[in-house]
Formats: structure tokens, sequence, C-alpha cells
């Protein structure tokens, strides 16, 4: 095999290795915020009132999984 087919060979494969990682980095994203967002009561988030009551959800919610 040839010098130049073999770059070719291997940028191709970072390249799929790059795009793997970025799509399974977004799945899992939003994966997470629709977990998120299951988990909140639908009245917490969908009032803009209640949201020094979601910053303390949340918050509980990290002290709580750590």
């Amino acid at each position: 095999m040839n010098q130049p087919a073999k770059l070719m060979l291997m940028l191709m494969l970072m390249l799929m290795l790059m795009l793997m990682g970025m799509g399974m980095g977004m799945g899992m994203g939003i994966y997470s915020y629709f977990q998120i967002l299951r988990l909140i009561p639908p009245q917490v988030y969908l009032s803009p009132l209640k949201n020094a009551q979601l910053d303390w959800y949340l918050a509980e919610c990290a002290v709580r999984t750590e």
C-alpha cells in the first residue's frame, strides 16, 4: 500500500471516530435533558414564576445524586 492511500485511510478513520463521538455525545445530552424534564413535574418548569423553585429543585437533585 502506498503512502498517500494509507494517509487517506487514517484520515477517514479519524473522521468517522470523531463523528461517532459527536453523535453519541449529542444523543446522551438530549436523552439526559429529556430524562430531567420527565423527572420534574410539568407545573414546575412550565410556569416562569417558579424559576427560583426550579433552581432549588435542580440543586436538590444535584445534591442527592452526588
